[in-house]
């Protein structure tokens, strides 16, 4: 009987020129943006300040989407439309980053003054809706819609870190990061 087990793995190897090449990080440099792939790790290092990363700085996976410019010009017509058009187009990746404690205050801090205006704008809208002998109610209400959409926007433009430029075949292009840390990562 022979010594030979046949259900043994093939003991056969490759030319190494043969084997797929080995998966990329799944972030590089391109210019001044960084170019990330869905489930990118970046290195325990601020993206702002490229300081390195210790436990009390902020670190987390987050989503990050892209939606083709175009689509937000749907609103014109109808929102609702805008919004399931951009629903269907949108491409998400997560990507996990890290904030120095410093940089992360201040986006919070941000992002504190953003609520504050839109809070702000509710309250005098509904303060004008209820003081109906006010010369001034048309005022406050056209003033308080205006604080409440003023919030929003900064709330979205102040409290980013980063952003999506553009995506191209599951590769999305990131504006945000510091060139000192882009620079450390080729």
């Amino acid at each position: 009987m022979s010594e030979e087990n046949p259900y043994a793995p093939s003991r056969v190897t490759l030319d190494e020129s043969l084997s797929p090449p080995l998966p990329a990080r799944g972030f590089h440099r391109n210019g001044d943006l960084l170019v990330i792939s869905d489930g990118a790790v970046l290195p325990a290092r601020c993206i702002k300040t490229n300081q390195p990363i210790s436990s009390a700085d902020w670190t987390r996976a987050k989503k990050v989407y892209w939606t083709p410019p175009w689509v937000w010009f749907l609103v014109l017509a109808s929102p609702l439309i805008a919004v399931i058009v951009s629903a269907i187009l949108q491409k998400k990746a997560t990507l996990t980053y890290s904030l120095s404690r410093s940089v992360r205050v201040g986006y919070l801090k941000k992002t504190t003054f953003s609520l504050s205006v839109f809070v702000l704008g509710l309250v005098l809208m509904i303060y004008s809706f209820g003081n109906e002998s006010s010369s001034w109610q048309m005022a406050g209400i056209i003033g308080g819609i205006s604080m409440l959409f003023l919030g929003l926007i900064l709330a979205v433009v102040l409290s980013r870190a980063i952003s999506v430029k553009k995506y191209q075949d599951g590769w999305f292009s990131i504006k945000g990061c510091s060139p000192e840390f882009l620079a450390s990562i080729e």
